[in-house]
Formats: C-alpha cells, structure tokens, sequence
C-alpha cells in the first residue's frame, strides 16, 4: 500500500516538473473548492473584475508574459443557447448596458492564456462555473473547444 502512495506521489511529482509555467498558473487559476450560487449580473461584473485582477497577478508572480482573455458565459431563459461576452477592465458599464436588455441567467466565466513554451502555441482554457448542472457543464466544454470563443 505505501509503495503504491509513494509511486502516485513520485507520478505526480514528475508530472509537475515537466510543466511549463503557464501550465502551473492555469493549474493555481482552476484550483480552489468551488462555490456555486446564482449570480447577478452585476454580483458576475464584480467578480469578472476581480478575477481578472487575479490572473494577470498569477501570470506576474509565475512570470508568465502572454496574451489572456476573461469571458461572461450566459445562457438564454429557456437553457437553449449559451453566449460569452469579452470583459475588459474598464467596461463593465457597456456589457451592464448590453446584458441587463435581455433576460439572461449567469453562469460563470471563461478564462484562457497562451503558452508561450508550447511550440504550437495553443491556450489553456479553463472556467469557473456559478452553477454545475450536466447541461451548463457541457455547454461550457463544447464552447471552450470552439473555435469561435476567441479568448484572445
């Protein structure tokens, strides 16, 4: 039994040295118990804002120097379409303004960084859902491995 306990250690321990360091601040951003409520719109701006905050901070402190995007993800009244806005420092009142015109239900936010050490350069994209249900959570997946999400 310990031999097993050291061995998974030693995997995990070797599978975290041959991470980039991209890699280990989008592990630090996706970690944390999560805590799912319905959120506002403006309860979601806020909390856009400071995880924003967050990230570029994770990126500093990891050294990590790439190109980032933050998105609100919101579904339809009726669940049938998920949608993602862009966030920008900056402009809450402008996505306050175009979201509070519909009826839409918060349901978290979409973050992405490019890896600079990756040869083909691609993006670590994670989120972090307000509300886990099977159909936000796959909602969430099959926008996260569009194309179309355009984290940049």
């Amino acid at each position: 039994m310990r031999s097993e306990t050291r061995e998974r250690r030693s995997r995990q321990a070797a599978a975290a040295e041959r991470m980039t360091k991209a890699q280990r601040v989008h592990q630090k951003l996706n970690s944390g118990a999560p805590k799912y409520e319905l959120r506002t719109l403006q309860e979601t701006l806020q909390f856009a804002a400071a995880f924003y905050r967050q990230m570029r901070e994770a990126m500093t402190i990891g050294d990590v120097k790439t190109e980032f995007g933050l998105h609100i993800a919101y579904l339809t009244p009726d669940f049938s379409y998920l949608f993602t806005r862009k966030y920008e420092p900056g402009g809450e009142k402008q996505i306050y303004d175009e979201l509070s015109q519909g009826c839409f239900l918060m349901v978290g936010l979409i973050f992405g960084m490019r890896d600079p050490d990756d040869p083909k350069g691609r993006w670590l994209v994670g989120n972090k859902k307000f509300l886990d249900t099977p159909l936000i959570r796959t909602a969430m997946e099959q926008r996260m491995d569009g194309e179309d999400i355009g984290i940049s």
